[in-house]
C-alpha cells in the first residue's frame, strides 16, 4: 500500500496550549493511551480536550473531533479506553455515525510548547491497530516552526491487530527537520463508508526493526 497525495490539512495550532515538558521526551513511544479513560460523543459542531499524563510524547495529548456533514445526525464517538484485558487493552476507539463527514486529530506538541523531539535515530512512524472496519484514511504531520511534513494512506479493513508503517523518507510537504520536530498531528478521516478503529499504540521505529504489516 502506497501513499495517496492529499491536500495538506496543515493542523498548526500555534494558540493551543499543552503542558508538555520540552524537555522530557518518553521516545520512542508517542502515546500507549495507558492515561484515560476520556471520551467525546458528537453529533455535530467540534470537540476539543486535554489529558496530561504519562505515557504521552511532551506529557500532554490535544484531541480534536470535527464534523463538516452529518445529514442523519448520527453519532460519532472517540473514547480512550484504560485497558482491563489483553482482549481489551488500553486504545483510542473511534466510532463514526453513518454518512457522517468529520476530521479526527490527535495533537503533540505545539509551536508555542514544542516537542523538541529529535527523530533522526528513527526512520519510521508505526501505528498498532487493534482492527479497522471501513477504510480509514490516516495523515500525518511533522512540524518545525510553521514548516512541515506530511504522510498520507488510506488504510484498508483489517479484523485484528495489524502494524501499519510510515516510512519518513517517504514524506510530502516542505520538509520539517526531523531533528526538531515542535509538533505531531495523526488524524483520522472516512475514506468511504463508516469507520470504526482501535489504536492501541503509537511509536518511532528504528531502521534495524523488521517492517510492519503495511508499509504506507
Amino acid at each position: 500500500m502506497h501513499a495517496n497525495a492529499t491536500t495538506p490539512i496543515l493542523l498548526l495550532c500555534c494558540g493551543l496550549t499543552l503542558a508538555a515538558n520540552a524537555h522530557a521526551q518518553s521516545l520512542p513511544t508517542v502515546d500507549d493511551f495507558a492515561t484515560g479513560p476520556a471520551m467525546v460523543s458528537l453529533t455535530g459542531g467540534d470537540s476539543t480536550t486535554k489529558q496530561t499524563g504519562s505515557h504521552i510524547l511532551g506529557g500532554s495529548r490535544l484531541t480534536q473531533l470535527v464534523f463538516s456533514a452529518n445529514p442523519f445526525h448520527q453519532i460519532t464517538e472517540m473514547r480512550i479506553h484504560k485497558g482491563d484485558s489483553q482482549t481489551a487493552p488500553s486504545a483510542l476507539i473511534f466510532s463514526e455515525g453513518f454518512q457522517s463527514s468529520f476530521m479526527f486529530n490527535l495533537q503533540y506538541g505545539t509551536a508555542n510548547q514544542s516537542l523538541h523531539a529529535d527523530l533522526t535515530p528513527y526512520n519510521r512512524f508505526r501505528l498498532h491497530f487493534f482492527g479497522i472496519a471501513g477504510t480509514l484514511n490516516f495523515n500525518i504531520e511533522a512540524y518545525t516552526g510553521t514548516t512541515y511534513s506530511q504522510w498520507s494512506c488510506n488504510l484498508n479493513p483489517a479484523s485484528g491487530p495489524i502494524l501499519v508503517d510510515f516510512p519518513f523518507a517517504d514524506a510530502g510537504g516542505s520538509g520539517a527537520n526531523l531533528a526538531a520536530i515542535d509538533q505531531l498531528n495523526f488524524i483520522f478521516q472516512a475514506a468511504g463508508d463508516a469507520v470504526e478503529t482501535g489504536l492501541t499504540e503509537i511509536e518511532f521505529v528504528p531502521a534495524s526493526a523488521p517492517p510492519g504489516d503495511v508499509t504506507c
